[in-house]
């Protein structure tokens, strides 16, 4: 069992985790108690909301990072969750929050903490294998307007970026698609040493979405890794149609500026082979094409390798 508390410093203690709990407790008593004195029963809201692993591709030995997003009708202010991986072809090397504020502690409490072991062989569920964690959101300020002790609630109905889920895929992994998928009943060890089974849930306005009231079934979408083999490719053919012409340059720009669908061989795209997919690439291939200038690096104008070692893969044929 691995706890990521060693791998950043926690801006908290128990004390402030119980604070912030109270908090956000508190909140919704204070509702409930106006919403009495003007006469009216206090309702319970309807609640949904879902998380959501980003998919990505790596290759054998690379470490890869997954954004971790929630979404919540409320606003989330708390959640916990499980997440089962595949411990014989995922690694998991770290956990990263990256939500917050600007000037300000953004987190209440946070524990997160991953298990690699493989005594048994195969992929059977979270007794092994897993990521686990809790997380309240509480804005503590140093003078920045509007933020006081109290807790956070993230946008509503928007998905929110709060975690980065680090894994090292392991050298021996195959090509393929392997899943994580959140499941119910990964341990989280606290301070005492206490065993805690961990539930996926999200909390916002003091409901817990699995809430004995909460009649929307939550959405845990499982996450895709694609582990991918080395690709041949010739450089500057961004849209991989096996022509280089000014349609390549066009689907560079269109993924970079204009929200476009990632590349699925940033590789090729990457026409100056400086190892970064930026605005000189697709200049690069204008200039090329229309300028006279200098001609995309090797691998071209034939298929083959990257000679040159950098971050960049190709992992997708299709486009």
């Amino acid at each position: 069992m691995h706890d990521s508390t060693l791998r950043f410093t926690l801006r908290s203690t128990r004390t402030a985790s119980a604070l912030a709990v109270l908090a956000v407790s508190f909140v919704t008593m204070a509702s409930s108690h106006l919403a009495a004195q003007e006469g009216d029963e206090p309702t319970v809201p309807e609640h949904s909301g879902s998380f959501r692993i980003a998919e990505g591709a790596a290759a054998p030995g690379d470490t890869v990072r997954l954004d971790f997003a929630i979404r919540s009708d409320l606003g989330t202010q708390g959640f916990s969750f499980s997440l089962d991986f595949d411990e014989e072809v995922l690694e998991a090397v770290g956990v990263e929050p990256t939500f917050e504020v600007p000037g300000a502690q953004n987190w209440g409490y946070q524990r997160f903490q991953f298990d690699n072991s493989n005594a048994t062989a195969g992929n059977a569920g979270v007794d092994e294998g897993y990521v686990v964690g809790i997380g309240v959101f509480m804005c503590i300020g140093d003078g920045t307007p509007g933020c006081t002790f109290w807790p956070i609630a993230l946008e509503p109905d928007t998905d929110v970026s709060v975690l980065d889920l680090v894994f090292r895929v392991r050298e021996a992994a195959p090509v393929g698609v392997t899943e994580l998928s959140f499941i119910d009943g990964g341990v989280l060890i606290g301070s005492s040493g206490t065993r805690f089974p961990t539930v996926n849930n999200i909390t916002g306005q003091g409901i817990s979405i699995d809430g004995p009231s909460v009649e929307i079934a939550p959405i845990f979408v499982t996450g895709r890794l694609s582990i991918v083999g080395d690709q041949s490719f010739f450089r500057g053919d961004a849209n991989r149609d096996g022509r280089l012409n000014v349609s390549d340059p066009v689907r560079t720009l269109d993924a970079l500026f204009l929200g476009g669908r990632t590349l699925g061989c940033a590789d090729a795209a990457d026409a100056n082979d400086d190892g970064v997919l930026d605005l000189s690439d697709p200049v690069y291939l204008l200039n090329f094409l229309f300028v006279v200038g200098p001609a995309p690096l090797p691998p071209f104008p034939q298929e083959g390798s990257d000679p040159t070692e950098d971050g960049l893969r190709c992992f997708d044929l299709s486009h």
